[in-house]
């Protein structure tokens, strides 16, 4: 009796693997993936292929069925799970009440200009959200959780109400104005957010498709009225601002879990 074949990956590519009847008798296949075993006893055999990255193999055969021209398919072990995690600054020099008249920015921009005119320079006053609030995160294809912690001191700021975060996912190629804005959070303290492929959440728009390889998270400073105006998405003009705070500093820690999900609960913030 004779067994014969060929070892290869799903694409049918031939595998450099080992070989093993009834835990005995092993052959290292070539480059061609090949393997033959002649001479053996008519009767029940068992062969097992394995190769470096992909799940071993078992099959049974007997000499009343197929032993020769045997296609032996591998397929790849599932990655390992891994986490890293990205650190973004967020700063807003004056984050201005949207849709209501506010004194506090006014009256820094009037400050400012004051300030210019008597040095006798021209007028630079702080712009409403001057600073860096976007950020661009690229994720791995084997993506399986995206923990995004806020991390801010709204007493350390006063005026501010709280942080609103909106992401948008996108795949391969697409630019930021092809994002799809899929969902809102908002808080008045530190708060985290669990994102997983094809997630739904109570305040998105659409799924998070499961093929994103990228996500554009904007962070904002919000009022508590942003919830009357803003709750569902769509209902109405959105406060954006928070109140007249200037120099709103945050934190945003992104954990990006590969091949396997995040453990129910994870967080960094303390």
């Amino acid at each position: 009796m004779a067994i014969a074949g060929v070892v290869t990956d799903e694409a049918y590519r031939p595998l450099q693997a080992n070989v093993t009847i009834d835990g005995v008798l092993t052959q290292a296949t070539g480059a061609d993936g090949a393997f033959l075993f002649a001479g053996l006893a008519a009767s029940p055999h068992t062969l097992r292929a394995q190769a470096p990255g992909f799940l071993p193999r078992d099959m049974s055969l007997s000499p009343d069925g197929i032993t020769q021209g045997l296609t032996v398919i591998l397929m790849p072990e599932p990655p390992a799970g891994r986490m890293h995690t990205q650190r973004f600054l967020g700063h807003y020099d004056c984050a201005l009440e949207a849709l209501i008249i506010s004194g506090s920015c006014d009256a820094l921009v009037a400050a400012a200009n004051e300030r210019a005119g008597d040095a006798g320079v021209p007028a630079q006053a702080p712009t409403p959200f001057g600073g860096n609030g976007t950020f661009l995160l690229e994720l791995p294809t084997a993506w399986r959780t995206v923990v995004l912690d806020l991390h801010f001191d709204a007493q350390a700021m006063p005026g501010l109400d709280g942080l609103r975060m909106v992401v948008r996912a996108g795949g391969a190629g697409s630019g930021v104005t092809d994002y799809q804005n899929y969902a809102r959070f908002h808080g008045d303290a530190p708060f985290s957010v669990r994102l997983e492929p094809e997630g739904v959440y109570p305040e998105g728009v659409a799924p998070l498709p499961g093929n994103a390889t990228r996500l554009l998270i904007e962070v904002f400073p919000h009022s508590h009225a942003w919830h009357a105006t803003c709750e569902p998405p769509g209902a109405g003009p959105c406060l954006l601002g928070a109140g007249g705070a200037t120099d709103v500093r945050f934190d945003l820690v992104a954990s990006v879990f590969e091949g396997l999900p995040a453990p129910e609960g994870f967080t960094l913030l303390p």
